[in-house]
């Protein structure tokens, strides 16, 4: 068995995150991103940044996910106030100052994988592994578990602008001590000198 890593794991739903060896990494070190709470039911939380993911899927998560849920959504956190934790957006692309907790305000990184990066952050971690966080189509595919309802899946339009928001987060958290590896062999992120 492969002894766990320190490091947290932000699990997004690109299709590399199938790849993912998730043996080495904690469960309670684990944020997942969408869908991919279905890769890993017993992560410490998972975060979905869009209202409509959340009125789609968020009886199933009930039923599968023990987890804490996280929405960047101001309507989401709203109606679905008594299963999530609604995580206020600043109007930012560093990463915010505010001291750790579970309300307080996130920088808006345009996506839930640069938002759970955030969080992660937040909850203490200074050495973040990125899964599924390939922002381009591999075989066809954009995500691991096929294709979202239409009425959901218009995000890989913005992939150009993801990239650059992920990137540059991750030259921040470096600034600040901390480290970012993406282990996505697909991502076409553009190399910041921080990934191996």
């Amino acid at each position: 068995m492969t002894t766990p890593t320190d490091a947290w794991l932000v699990l997004a739903s690109g299709p590399s995150a199938q790849r993912v060896d998730l043996s080495r990494y904690r469960a309670d070190r684990t944020i997942c991103v969408n869908d991919s709470w279905r890769l890993r039911p017993d992560a410490y939380g998972m975060l979905a940044a869009d209202l409509e993911w959340w009125e789609e899927y968020l009886g199933a998560v009930r039923a599968g996910f023990g987890g804490y849920c996280y929405t960047t959504h101001a309507v989401a956190g709203e109606r679905f106030a008594k299963h999530l934790y609604y995580v206020p957006l600043t109007r930012s692309d560093r990463l915010s100052e505010v001291p750790m907790q579970i309300v307080r305000p996130m920088t808006h990184g345009a996506n839930s994988a640069a938002q759970a990066m955030q969080l992660a952050w937040h909850l203490g971690a200074r050495e973040i592994h990125l899964g599924g966080v390939d922002l381009c189509a591999v075989n066809g595919a954009t995500h691991w578990f096929g294709e979202h309802p239409a009425h959901i899946d218009r995000r890989h339009r913005m992939w150009d602008s993801f990239r650059d928001h992920i990137a540059s987060l991750a030259r921040d958290m470096g600034e600040r001590g901390g480290n970012v590896v993406n282990l996505s062999p697909y991502s076409v992120i553009e190399n910041t000198g921080i990934w191996p």
